[in-house]
């Protein structure tokens, strides 16, 4: 049986263990799964507790009801006025530290994006390494519009994801996208019909997951800091990198499956 989260008061961010898959649930549909801050702390104890396992394959990320986020709970913020400033700052630090160690996780993670997309939620979703959208997907960033400027990582994925002009005009002219915009602009992996969102999340996590799935968590987080850094400097890091991995037991599993000519059986770290 699944490993459950339990705690079900206020519950904003669930999260699951079944057989090396993890999946983190936004499960505020009634509030289009806006973001407050109890919302940041459930979601930054759900990615801990994938960090924390020593069995996962792959995190899955999705959301419950007919959208993925609006982003910032608004109503939440109206109501505080002059303490405005002080309660993003206790929102933000814990929503981005939960988005860095998804970044960090040495897992691929795979986000079911559906309905509005927007704001900090975005964050979410683009640290996954793919993101399959639903075609009723509408994305906005809204930041300019509320007098702020941006967070979840969106100023740092949007101008790596579809280049600094698009990013200026989705972020200061407020863009509103719809599943087949992102996707020619390169925000999602790929878009499919809305009944069969699910479906294809759970495709892709098991193709990813019967894969030598450190390999691919390594090789796609030097692919997303390409932009950040050196030649030289990936080029050290590239052979320390393969080095490491070449002692792995997924890589011997890999070579050997090869040359005998038979598909390779991943799983053992």
């Amino acid at each position: 049986m699944p490993d459950t989260d339990t705690d079900t008061t206020d519950h904003r961010v669930a999260v699951t263990f079944d057989d090396g898959r993890a999946t983190i649930t936004l499960v505020r549909p009634a509030a289009r799964n806006a973001i407050d801050l109890l919302f940041t702390h459930q979601l930054l104890a759900a990615v801990d507790a994938c960090a924390a396992r020593t069995d996962l394959r792959v995190v899955v990320i999705v959301a419950e009801g007919d959208h993925f986020s609006v982003g910032g709970d608004l109503r939440h913020m109206a109501g505080l006025s002059h303490e405005l400033a002080d309660e993003l700052g206790r929102m933000i630090t814990p929503f981005h530290r939960a988005l860095a160690m998804l970044a960090d996780l040495e897992v691929p993670v795979v986000a079911g994006i559906q309905g509005a997309f927007a704001g900090g939620a975005m964050g979410i979703a683009l640290v996954a390494d793919v993101v399959v959208a639903a075609d009723d997907l509408r994305v906005a960033a809204g930041f300019p519009a509320l007098g702020l400027s941006g967070d979840g990582g969106t100023t740092w994925h949007l101008p790596h994801l579809v280049g600094l002009r698009r990013a200026q005009e989705l972020m200061l002219e407020n863009r509103v996208l719809d599943a087949t915009e992102a996707l020619e602009w390169g925000l999602v992996t790929r878009t499919v019909p809305r009944a069969e969102l699910t479906a294809e999340v759970e495709r892709t996590a098991a193709r990813l997951a019967a894969g030598p799935t450190r390999s691919l968590a390594r090789t796609a987080r030097l692919l997303r800091t390409s932009a950040t850094t050196t030649i030289g400097d990936r080029l050290v890091e590239e052979r320390e990198s393969m080095r490491e991995l070449g002692g792995t037991a997924d890589a011997r599993e890999g070579v050997e499956a090869f040359f005998e000519k038979r598909a390779a059986r991943f799983g053992n770290r």
